[in-house]
């Protein structure tokens, strides 16, 4: 139902075009091998450990790209709004947001956390509509509505998260 949901909320907000369908497809494989691929070594380095080791070596791959794609002009001192801009995406976005994601997948597992994935294209429409970037419509909202019920309907079938 989650993964339904969450193709109606893309699909709509890509305008059926192919290649947004491929790149929403490819961010949620992606996002199954990002939790998957962690349950075995949380138990022996936690979720803070999962999240440093992940983020030193998206480091050291993303500095080999730019070095690969751009050369020497790929290391520049970054202006004063872009400095604030990686602080933002270094603190919160990477380091906050992959501790929290790994502390979950350890404490529900990597099936119940896996659901709330979901809610990721649900949040990005909903503040999109708030900025005034997207629209939601009626595809987008049956969208909304299908992943929620199965985000509730896995929660009550595995019974790992309790109000």
């Amino acid at each position: 139902l989650v993964t339904i949901g969450t193709a109606l909320v893309v699909q709509a907000r890509v305008d059926g075009d192919f290649v947004g369908i491929l790149f929403a497809i490819g961010v949620m494989l992606a996002e199954v091998g990002f939790s998957l691929f962690a349950v075995p070594v949380l138990s022996r380095v936690g979720p803070i450990g999962v999240a440093a080791h992940g983020t030193w070596l998206a480091a050291v791959m993303l500095v080999l790209g730019a070095v690969f794609l751009e050369g020497v002009d790929a290391f520049r001192m970054p202006t004063a709004v872009e400095a604030a801009a990686l602080a933002h995406l270094t603190v919160l976005v990477t380091a906050v947001a992959f501790v929290a994601w790994y502390t979950a997948v350890d404490r529900l597992g990597a099936d119940t956390a896996g659901l709330f994935a979901g809610l990721i294209p649900v949040s990005a429409l909903m503040v999109s509509a708030l900025i005034g970037t997207d629209t939601i419509t009626t595809a987008k909202l049956i969208g909304v509505f299908v992943v929620g019920a199965g985000v509730a309907y896995g929660i009550r079938r595995t019974g790992r998260v309790r109000t």
